[in-house]
């Protein structure tokens, strides 16, 4: 059977799965059975002639099949923020970190699992709770003027906060 590489690609090693030894008359030719397994293609069967050492063999080399993952990040409303795609061997283990969006969040941080056929999953990102922004015009804690807006909740991705605009009391201004 093939191996899976370190990047999950099929390797061009192979290692043993199964023997078998059968018998037969020497100078005959046999056909040996070739296994069905669910991720790898099966090779062509072979046809080999008996030796009289006793010393025929048949190798059959069963290649990993290759699948493709897909990850799609959407946003709420179910929008592909961003993608990640790849194609990976049979039996490959993935994990994958979800990627930091500003001012959204996921529960699922990392996606993994093993890769058994094509394979699309969908991570949903939720707006963050709004930003508290208050307003004051004070000079510790003494009140040196009045706010026109002294409190506002802003969405944290989406929000575009209003702003406040400050006015001083008689006698005072403000400089920056």
């Amino acid at each position: 059977m093939q191996s899976i590489g370190d990047d999950g690609q099929p390797s061009t090693d192979y290692y043993l799965l199964d023997t078998q030894e059968l018998t037969g008359t020497t100078d005959s030719s046999v056909t040996p059975e070739v296994y069905t397994m669910d991720g790898f293609d099966s090779p062509a069967t072979q046809t080999v002639t008996i030796s009289s050492e006793g010393d025929t063999v048949v190798k059959y080399q069963y290649a990993r099949n290759v699948y493709q993952l897909i990850i799609n990040y959407l946003d709420k409303s179910r929008t592909i923020a961003t993608k990640y795609s790849g194609t990976f061997a049979y039996m490959y283990y993935y994990s994958v970190d979800s990627p930091e969006v500003p001012g959204y969040s996921t529960d699922d941080t990392n996606v993994f699992g093993l890769l058994t056929q094509n394979t699309t999953i969908d991570v949903l990102y939720s707006e963050n709770e709004d930003v508290d922004i208050y307003y004051f015009a004070s000079y510790l804690g003494t009140g040196f003027g009045s706010v026109s807006l002294d409190y506002e909740s802003v969405a944290p991705a989406t929000g575009e906060p209003a702003g406040s605009k400050a006015t001083p009391d008689g006698g005072y201004e403000f400089k920056n």
